[in-house]
């Protein structure tokens, strides 16, 4: 089965992205930012956005780098939109504290067709739809621990642990699918 993009894309924003009112200086730019010390995870989101992929120094020496790549201003605004239907409740709040204070004043006449596909809304309770599993590799991709546990009699199983910052549990992760 292959990924869809750009719900792969939203699973990432769901556990690594930031939703950002602008500046005072420049309250027209909001951004949509994603920081993670994987380059590769941050290189294919932003190749989806084609945007280019920031090193930045480390909070602490021996902290692994992180990287990041952003829109700014209308594409981040219409990003925001097409990933809104599929985000949690606290990234929806983001987005929607960041529209509240967003004027589109100062844009062309003729608005452009948005660059990014309006996501429809995952049902969780449908284990293969695709895009849930896209959006689901995506989460796990950046919030997601891959690990193996072994009992005392060397039983050994896969353990995937997903650990939200914010204490929210994604809605539709239930557990491994039924057979």
């Amino acid at each position: 089965m292959a990924l869809d993009p750009f719900y792969w894309l939203a699973g990432i924003l769901e556990g690594e992205g930031t939703f950002m009112s602008g500046p005072p200086s420049r309250p027209n730019a909001p951004v949509v930012r994603i920081r993670m010390t994987d380059r590769d995870v941050v290189e294919r989101s932003a190749a989806l956005l084609d945007r280019a992929v920031t090193p930045i120094r480390p909070r602490q020496a021996h902290y692994k780098p992180p990287f990041i790549t952003q829109l700014r201003g209308a594409e981040a605004v219409d990003l925001m939109i097409a990933m809104r239907p599929v985000l949690g409740p606290e990234r929806t709040a983001q987005i929607d504290r960041v529209l509240a204070r967003w004027s589109p004043r100062g844009r062309r006449s003729r608005p452009k067709a948005p660059r990014f596909p309006v996501l429809d809304g995952i049902d969780g309770s449908t284990s293969r739809d695709p895009r849930a599993l896209s959006w689901l590799a995506g989460l796990l991709e950046g919030e997601g621990t891959f690990s193996l546990t072994c009992d005392r009699k060397r039983n050994c199983y896969p353990v995937i642990s997903l650990n939200m910052c914010d204490g929210s549990t994604p809605s539709g992760v239930h557990g491994p699918a039924p057979n």
